[in-house]
């Protein structure tokens, strides 16, 4: 299925972001978290990618040398992504931590930078060029999404509530698998901090902090 301009990727915080993109295939949700078409990046290709990426006068920079050895169709593929990212933070009036390159939210009436959005307690997310990742901290903040994401309008009724943007979902099937495989990777790691990082592909992968 098509994903519009303006969406807003649903993800674990179940609200969010920002950017102006242009449209992509969204991915179906496999247990190898990597089911992407070769029209996206894959989590592979974003973590080899996002070494080459810099922050310079508040806009993503994508700089790959020759030796790299990732293949030019991606190499496109991320500087599209970077070029419609840059047009979401300026037209949205954002700002990049060049440290950390995590994309925050800039008030010109309070002057106030927001970084992470706290969901609620051991629940925290961040967005970057690449999608968002979304921070766990207990096993009650996994088990808070997990039942969101199993009640689809929950899903739907909270996004109302914490977001002014206009959204599209990929659907109940979605979530759920989406449920699925948080919920099996939290088991795994039971007393671990884990995240779940999902790209703009709809694409999730986990992994400790």
């Amino acid at each position: 299925m098509k994903i519009q301009k303006y969406i807003i990727v649903g993800l674990a915080s179940l609200s969010f972001a920002i950017i102006d993109t242009k449209p992509v295939q969204a991915a179906t949700v496999s247990s190898s978290n990597q089911s992407v078409s070769s029209n996206a990046l894959s989590q592979t290709d974003i973590h080899e990618i996002d070494q080459y990426v810099t922050v310079e006068n508040n806009e993503f920079v994508l700089r790959v040398p020759e030796n790299a050895n990732i293949p030019l169709n991606k190499v496109r593929l991320a500087q599209q992504q970077i070029a419609n990212v840059n047009s979401g933070i300026k037209k949205n009036r954002l700002i990049i931590d060049p440290e950390t390159k995590e994309i925050v939210q800039y008030s010109p009436y309070t002057m106030f930078v927001q970084g992470a959005f706290s969901i609620r307690p051991g629940l925290q997310a961040k967005w970057f060029w690449w999608g968002q990742r979304s921070y766990y901290s207990s096993n009650a903040a996994v088990a808070y999404t997990v039942n969101k994401y199993r009640h689809f309008q929950d899903v739907l009724g909270l996004i109302g509530h914490v977001t002014k943007y206009k959204i599209e979902t990929a659907g109940s099937l979605y979530y759920k698998g989406l449920a699925w495989q948080l919920e099996s990777y939290n088991n795994s790691h039971k007393h671990s901090r884990i995240y779940m990082d999902i790209n703009w592909a709809f694409v999730p992968s986990f992994g400790t902090w």
